[in-house]
Parts: C-alpha cells; sequence; structure tokens
C-alpha cells in the first residue's frame, strides 16, 4: 500500500511538473503572438504613413519647407528683439539706481 501511495504521488508530481512546463509554453507563446500583432502593427502605420508622404506633391514640400525657413528666420529675429529689449530694461533700471545713490552691485546682498 505505501509502494502505490508513493507511486501516484511521483505520478502526480510528474504531471503536475508537465502541467507547468506547458502552462509556460502556452504563456510564451501567447507573449510572442501579442509583440508580433504589435510589431506587425507598427510596420503597417509605419508604411501607411510612409504612401501618405509619397502622395504629397513635390511642389506642396517644397513650399512646406521655404514656410518653414522663413518661419525660422521670423522666430530668430523675434529672439533677437526680446533680448535687446530685455537688456534695454536691465540696462536702464542699472542706471535708474545708480542716480538714485544706490550701489545695484551691492543692494542685493543685505
Amino acid at each position: 500500500m505505501k509502494k502505490l501511495f508513493e507511486t501516484v504521488k511521483t505520478v502526480f508530481a510528474i504531471l503536475g511538473l508537465l502541467a507547468i512546463c506547458i502552462a509556460t509554453g502556452a504563456f510564451i507563446t501567447c507573449c510572442n503572438t501579442k509583440k508580433r500583432a504589435v510589431a506587425d502593427d507598427a510596420d503597417m502605420a509605419k508604411e501607411k504613413k510612409k504612401h501618405e508622404i509619397e502622395a504629397i506633391p513635390a511642389d506642396q514640400l517644397i513650399a512646406d519647407a521655404d514656410n518653414a525657413a522663413e518661419l525660422g528666420a521670423i522666430g530668430g529675429k523675434i529672439k533677437t528683439d526680446f533680448r535687446g529689449r530685455v537688456r534695454n530694461r536691465l540696462t536702464e533700471e542699472l542706471q535708474r539706481l545708480r542716480r538714485a545713490g544706490a550701489d545695484p552691485d551691492n543692494s542685493s546682498r543685505k
């Protein structure tokens, strides 16, 4: 009886290990399937976007590039103008403090 019990116990242990191996294999297969699906979706979206870009006429692409260059130049002018205005305001404030008799270099160190 004891031998039969040990044999049944061994069989169940082997079946349990087999079930764990099968479950692990199924889990890995499921994960790989999901990864492949996501990769396929990304590839399809990339191809779709590539075809959309290729469908845009060259004249429109050139015009858009020119507009981007103009906007970049305008942005540079705005930055330069802003820096100049800030510099002028700081200079005026320093001169006002000096005329008032304050030492602008040490006024914030009190």
